[in-house]
């Protein structure tokens, strides 16, 4: 399979690469707090990445639902982890 090839099929997933693009940048500008730690803000970044794709693509995709719980939990293991104990 081509790089093209596995863009266009994407796209029905994941949407339209510049719209995809734009969102994430607008969502992380207005949303993001440059005061949390790096992890945090990896995070959220990619969460916002995956409702992005989420609104551009097919909502129906469970993997982006996925992927949203996956960094989540990446920042609750963090979190548990630095505290000692499960909360």
């Amino acid at each position: 399979m081509t790089p093209n090839e596995l863009i266009k099929m994407r796209q029905d997933t994941h949407g339209n690469f510049t719209d995809n693009a734009f969102r994430t940048i607008a969502g992380t500008k207005t949303i993001i707090n440059t005061n949390t730690p790096y992890e945090a803000q990896f995070a959220s970044f990619m969460i916002i990445h995956k409702l992005s794709r989420i609104n551009s693509g097919d909502w129906k995709y469970l993997d982006h639902w996925r992927d949203i719980q996956g960094y989540a939990q990446l920042i609750i293991n963090e979190l548990e982890h630095q505290n000692g104990h499960n909360v």
